[in-house]
């Protein structure tokens, strides 16, 4: 709490208002002080469970240091989660000193010759505290974004949010609340880098969130969605449409330029009955005709999107999700591509009988250092992924 009332007083000259925003207006600062490190403790015990040891350095948000001094960005490698995930999460918002009293204003960056930040500067003011909801602890939320990836896109999501609530006052924790759940369009999150987000309350294997000691913290998600998903989530809602994203594979993850979910049954009552039998399925027209009928769907083997062929001989059967569940082990193998990591790629499906369903598909990509091979098995037949991704 030193750190967060020198640097307000250093953006205020060291006078009164300051004071009283460092302080909680109650004049102790050593029982603020010890107070704070108890919730920040508390909720960096909770992020460790369930994700990971949070990294040694905070990432800061220049423009909002005189606003939310003592919050910024984690990254937490979360192979608790999922090996291979990460979480880009605020850590502040709840805060014993949030909702903020400070407002900052005239805000400007300066560049140094590459394009980098080089300073930033603003005026702050003191402005009246939001109330935040009952019983919570700050705003009453953190907000993740969670991703197979080692990306700045995520960081962008994240900023956006804390902008929106720290600078605007957005209530975005009573807006999930009341709607069920959040929809944004066309969030910019670059100069020329736009996405859809739906943001929800965390479902599992996320965990929904923790009591701090200073009250409750719900954890956000926000997902990137396709421009399909979010039209049809202004006539559906937005809990169907988180539940759409779970039962086709993609729940809470963020994936840039998957294919859509839309038409992925919600609830095995929805399948069960219409669903073929798979050892049934012989020919590809038998294959066709379920497909027009809405009971399995083309999967290519070859992804499209790296140059793979729209043809009969790139083209295998599954039952309803499978598409979205390759698209995600793709999504991953893409990413290895750009990075430079691997260079070939095979997708081998294995049939059991006279099925033209396979009962798998194994999947590799691997290039010249065989450290960074990568290998995993869409098992068709029991509707899960196995191997190690």
């Amino acid at each position: 709490m030193d750190k967060l009332w020198n640097r307000l007083r250093s953006v205020f000259g060291g006078d009164k208002a300051a004071e009283r925003v460092a302080t909680g207006l109650n004049g102790n600062k050593d029982a603020e002080d010890n107070f704070w490190q108890e919730v920040y403790a508390a909720r960096a015990a909770f992020y460790q469970t369930h994700f990971g040891p949070l990294p040694d350095d905070i990432l800061k948000i220049a423009h909002l240091l005189g606003v939310w001094p003592g919050g910024g960005i984690f990254v937490v490698p979360a192979d608790r989660l999922k090996p291979g995930a990460r979480i880009y999460t605020t850590f502040g918002l709840s805060n014993p000193d949030m909702p903020t009293g400070v407002a900052a204003t005239n805000i400007s960056s300066t560049q140094d010759s590459q394009g980098r930040l080089a300073a930033t500067q603003s005026t702050l003011r003191e402005k009246s505290r939001t109330i935040a909801p009952a019983g919570a602890a700050g705003y009453g939320y953190e907000i993740a974004v969670v991703a197979s990836e080692d990306a700045t896109w995520p960081l962008g999501i994240v900023e956006w949010v804390a902008q929106a609530e720290l600078c605007g006052d957005a209530g975005i924790l009573e807006r999930v609340r009341k709607y069920d759940g959040l929809t944004v369009e066309r969030v910019q999150i670059g100069p020329s880098d736009w996405l859809n987000l739906l943001i929800a309350n965390a479902v599992g294997p996320l965990p929904p969130g923790t009591t701090l000691p200073n009250g409750t913290m719900d954890l956000l998600v926000a997902t990137t969605i396709t421009d399909e998903e979010m039209a049809w989530s202004k006539t559906n809602g937005r809990g169907a449409l988180l539940d759409r994203l779970v039962a086709g594979g993609v729940g809470q993850f963020s994936m840039r330029n998957r294919p859509s979910v839309l038409g992925i049954v919600t609830s095995a009552d929805e399948l069960s009955g219409d669903a073929p039998d798979l050892a049934e399925v012989v020919s590809r027209d038998v294959a066709e005709h379920h497909v027009a009928a809405g009971r399995l769907e083309r999967i290519h083997l070859f992804p499209l999107e790296l140059g793979g062929e729209d043809a009969a001989v790139n083209t295998v059967y599954g039952p309803i999700g499978t598409r979205a569940k390759k698209a995600a082990i793709d999504e991953m193998v893409r990413q290895r591509l750009v990075a430079g990591t691997v260079s070939q790629y095979s997708a081998s499906p294995e049939y059991e009988g006279r099925s033209v369903v396979p009962a798998r598909i194994r999947i590799r990509a691997w290039g010249a250092d065989s450290k960074h091979a990568f290998e995993t098995t869409l098992d068709i037949g029991n509707d899960g992924i196995v191997g190690s991704p």
